[in-house]
């Protein structure tokens, strides 16, 4: 919503105690408590069509924010969104990762400063949103696997030391489906596949994040996808991040975008590496289908440069191997936002205080 207009006389109260069920005088009394909070504020009076001009409120988006932080090997990135969900301000820091005390210390001292930013522009900042890679525990209060970031057993209260506003913590994959679940309305059942160098997954059930009672719905990165195959990070064998991962796409000293420019070109090599990766996800994602039949997502750093008859080919190979050939399902790329995780992380905050303003 960003603006809305309300005029007097009798054909508007009828309008409002029809359409809302709500009196004059209580809609009157509910538009300036709202902008007595500074969640709403007068815009441009409508133009006249005989009576009294009508006065058109704007929602004040950007009154409350929140901001989501990404942490990763060598960078920082914190964004704040407003209550539309739209990033309004972005800081980026170069900054090793280390995980001890001074390192959090520091990161937190950018994001206070970041938040005193926004406070002074007039928003009031609700909270921060740490999007990590790791799986976090069921009360939301530590990191039970985190072998990428080498940081298991990291609590919210170290990762949180100095900062001046609430925190939370959320595991990137849901982070980046939150954000998905936001813009997309339509969205109800569906498992969302990440193809990052460290890949990863998330399930939404019913329009919702489905999280779990261990908050690990959705690690499809360590399924076993070749039994006693590559040896992955986290000690296991076959495990489809060793499959999947884009990183098995590239050449010594390729990047990704160069691996893809090759294969436009039809470089036979490239080509045939691509088919088996494509075989892979295709494999993978049919092995969710089997327990979770709903449509699929696919977004991620590789999901970029898969054009439409990538994604064609990519949902023909799925029904292939799956065993009753079901067809009857959706598999599209995602939204693949800029910080997607930062975002969707930051929702975290944002969505219960609208759903609380609306309630």
């Amino acid at each position: 919503m960003t603006a809305f207009i309300y005029g007097h006389g009798s054909a508007t109260k009828q309008m409002f105690e029809h359409e809302l069920g709500l009196s004059l005088p209580t809609i009157t009394q509910n538009l300036r408590t709202l902008e007595a909070d500074g969640l709403i504020r007068k815009g441009r009076m409508q133009e006249s069509t005989g009576g009294r001009k009508a006065q058109i409120y704007e929602f004040a988006a950007q009154s409350h924010v929140a901001i989501g932080v990404r942490m990763r090997s060598t960078q920082v990135v914190a964004v704040a969104v407003d209550m539309n969900g739209t990033p309004i301000a972005t800081r980026q820091r170069t900054l090793p990762y280390r995980n001890n005390e001074a390192y959090y210390q520091h990161v937190n001292g950018i994001i206070n400063e970041f938040a005193k930013e926004l406070s002074r522009q007039g928003s009031v900042v609700l909270g921060v949103a740490f999007c990590v890679q790791g799986i976090v525990s069921a009360d939301g209060q530590s990191i039970t696997f985190g072998k990428i970031m080498g940081n298991t057993g990291l609590t919210l209260g170290q990762i949180s030391h100095g900062l001046e506003y609430p925190a939370l913590m959320i595991h990137d994959s849901d982070a980046s489906a939150m954000a998905e679940l936001w813009f997309d309305h339509h969205l109800t059942d569906a498992v969302c596949v990440y193809l990052e160098r460290r890949p990863g997954g998330a399930v939404i059930v019913n329009g919702k994040l489905y999280q779990g009672p261990n908050q690990c719905n959705g690690a499809i990165e360590h399924m076993t996808l070749i039994p006693d195959g590559r040896q992955c990070y986290c000690g296991q064998h076959g495990c489809m991040d060793t499959y999947c991962s884009p990183e098995t796409l590239m050449e010594d000293g390729e990047s990704l975008p160069g691996f893809f420019s090759v294969l436009e070109q039809g470089e036979r090599g490239h080509r045939e590496r691509f088919g088996q990766w494509l075989d892979y996800v295709a494999l993978a994602v049919a092995n969710i289908r089997s327990v979770l039949a709903g449509d699929v997502i696919i977004s991620g750093e590789a999901a970029q440069y898969l054009d439409d008859d990538d994604i064609a080919s990519l949902r023909q190979r799925v029904i292939e191997r799956s065993p009753f050939g079901a067809a009857d399902f959706t598999l599209r790329k995602g939204m693949a936002l800029e910080h997607q995780d930062a975002i969707g992380a930051a929702l975290r905050f944002i969505e219960p205080y609208v759903h609380g303003i609306c309630a």
